[in-house]
């Protein structure tokens, strides 16, 4: 695996399990700047898109599809939303931003949950796809990648 793409909603945990596997599989590391423009950042995954190797902690529709459809593993973190929300607190993020991502999980969650499914349909067919459905599917997936960064996928 050369070429890894982490999706999830905000707060999921996309950088910090980005930063994990860049280090234990010796890979660059890319995250979009914290409000960029979804066009902007659509033009950034292409850019980081078109190297032979990395790992991007993709954010937004757009940045995502770019992503998943040149990486050779996609990992859909698909966090509970009470944990998302208590990342976003503890990192401190504004109170209107907390609200938007309440609203958006409790109204729009399906939504996002339909988008990231499909898109992970859509690439299932040519390529591993991982969803990890909470902090125990990440420890499991750290506990068992070897030295060599290989990603198990079963």
């Amino acid at each position: 695996m050369q070429r890894v793409a982490i999706v999830g909603a905000a707060g999921a945990g996309k950088a910090a399990l980005a930063e994990t596997l860049g280090d234990r599989m010796a890979l660059a590391v890319h995250r979009p700047e914290p409000g960029t423009a979804p066009a902007a950042r659509e033009a950034w995954a292409r850019a980081v898109c078109a190297g032979p190797a990395w790992v991007i902690a993709a954010e937004g529709a757009r940045c995502e599809a770019v992503a998943a459809a040149a990486a050779d593993l996609v990992i859909w973190l698909d966090m509970p939303l009470a944990l998302r929300l208590w990342r976003l607190a503890r990192r401190g993020e504004p109170a209107a931003r907390l609200r938007a991502e309440l609203r958006a999980g409790l109204f729009h969650g399906l939504d996002l949950r339909s988008r990231h499914a499909a898109l992970l349909k859509a690439e299932a067919r040519a390529r591993r796809v991982m969803r990890l459905g909470g902090p125990g599917a990440v420890r499991d997936l750290l506990a068992v990648l070897p030295p060599d960064g290989a990603v198990p996928v079963a």
